[in-house]
C-alpha cells in the first residue's frame, strides 16, 4: 500500500532511494489516529487545494510533536495509512527489522503520462 501512496504523488521520477522493512511499535506508544469523518468532505480528491487540509494535518502533527505515530486514511485503499516521526522522543523506540532495498515497478506508472514513461527508456529500464 506504502508504494501506491508514493506513486500517486509523484510528479516526475520513480524515487530510488527507498527501504522496506517492518517496524516494531511498543504498545506503550500512542498512536493518535485521523478520522475521516472530521476531514473536509472533498479530501479524497486529487484537487491540490482539497489535499491540503491533510497535508495540514501533517505539519501540525509534525511541528507539535503529539506523537510518534500518525494513523490518517488512505486515498486509495480505504485503510490506514501509519507514518513516523522521527522529530518525537518515543521515535527510539521504535525498532526495525529486515531492511531491504526497495525498487518501484514501472508497471504502475500510468503509460497514458508519456513523461513519465520516457523517463524510463532514458535510464535503461525499458520493458
Amino acid at each position: 500500500m506504502a508504494e501506491l501512496e508514493i506513486l500517486v504523488h509523484l510528479s516526475s521520477s520513480l524515487p530510488d532511494k527507498y527501504v522496506l522493512g517492518a517496524a516494531d511499535i511498543p504498545d506503550d506508544i500512542p498512536v493518535e489516529k485521523v478520522n475521516a469523518a472530521y476531514l473536509p468532505e472533498n479530501w479524497a480528491t486529487l484537487n491540490p487545494r482539497e489535499q491540503l487540509a491533510t497535508r495540514r494535518i501533517g505539519d501540525e502533527w509534525v511541528e507539535q510533536r503529539k506523537s510518534a505515530v500518525l494513523a490518517i486514511p488512505s486515498v486509495i485503499v480505504g485503510e490506514l495509512n501509519y507514518v513516523l516521526s522521527p522529530a518525537h522522543p518515543d521515535f527510539g523506540r521504535i525498532s526495525f527489522a529486515g531492511l531491504v532495498p526497495f525498487r518501484f515497478d514501472v508497471r504502475l506508472i500510468l503509460r497514458s503520462q508519456p513523461g513519465r514513461h520516457m523517463i524510463y527508456r532514458e535510464r535503461g529500464k525499458q520493458q
